[in-house]
């Protein structure tokens, strides 16, 4: 009866889960998708802890949670929140889980849970945009598609193009960016979503936004390449090319 027991108590065991502040493009949350990314893979790191994110995004927003199971109790909640502090995500609330949740985390079957395929899945790009906002911190300012151009040769992730639709036919993008992800793009400042993309150039002098994703058969992006950044910012980076793309190879491999 005794083996029953501790079996039953084992199973019936609770942890404490803190819980932080998601990424939800609905609501503007101050949590921004490159920030949980490097606080999930800090806290995957450290020995006791079971971090985990799910997707709850649907068609009108995107929405992601990142919580941590502490697995050892010598780990205090202040110390998960300092860590927390250094990627500027606060903390939601702290819950107690049963050992069933930690079960089905390790197991990959909790509801909307975020699979890694395999190491590089979640892919943590913060240090490489902290490299940039030190050394370059005008890349988006005449220097995106020198940024788009080094970041695809390294990963082969597709560039995509931003046109003004406002503007002429032999106008180049206005931005370029990488998709990295179903609703994800990145340049040498942040990752963004289409709408957050969207809303940060609703200023009333912009006209809709053309997402036009480059196709190797026709190299569209190539056409633009040397026109980009030329004669409309002080910043031109394509003499740097080389050293942006080592800068990229350093911080995220």
């Amino acid at each position: 009866m005794n083996k029953y027991f501790k079996l039953f108590e084992q199973y019936n065991k609770t942890y404490q889960e803190v819980e932080f502040i998601c990424h939800n493009t609905e609501t503007g949350s101050t949590t921004t998708s490159d920030n949980q990314i490097g606080l999930y893979n800090e806290l995957k790191n450290i020995e006791g802890l079971l971090p985990y994110m799910q997707d709850w995004s649907n068609e009108d927003y995107v929405q992601k949670s990142l919580a941590v199971i502490i697995l050892d109790e010598s780990i205090t909640i202040d110390s998960i929140v300092d860590i927390a502090s250094k990627w500027s995500i606060e903390m939601d609330m702290v819950n107690d889980v049963p050992e069933w949740k930690v079960d089905e985390i390790l197991k990959g079957s909790l509801d909307n849970l975020v699979i890694e395929e395999n190491e590089e899945t979640i892919v943590d790009y913060s240090k490489m945009h902290k490299a940039f906002k030190e050394k370059y911190p005008s890349i988006n300012y005449g220097g995106c598609a020198v940024f788009a151009k080094a970041f695809h040769n390294v990963t082969d992730y597709p560039i995509v193009m931003l046109f003004d639709t406002d503007l002429t036919d032999e106008d180049p993008p206005i931005h370029v960016v990488v998709k990295i992800g179903d609703d994800a793009y990145i340049d040498g400042e942040s990752i963004r979503t289409e709408e957050e993309i969207r809303n940060y150039y609703d200023d009333g002098e912009t006209g809709e936004l053309d997402f036009v994703e480059d196709e190797p058969r026709y190299n569209l992006f190539d056409t633009y390449y040397e026109e980009l950044g030329e004669g409309l910012f002080s910043h031109d980076h394509k003499h740097e090319y080389e050293n942006i793309l080592d800068l990229i190879k350093s911080t995220i491999r």
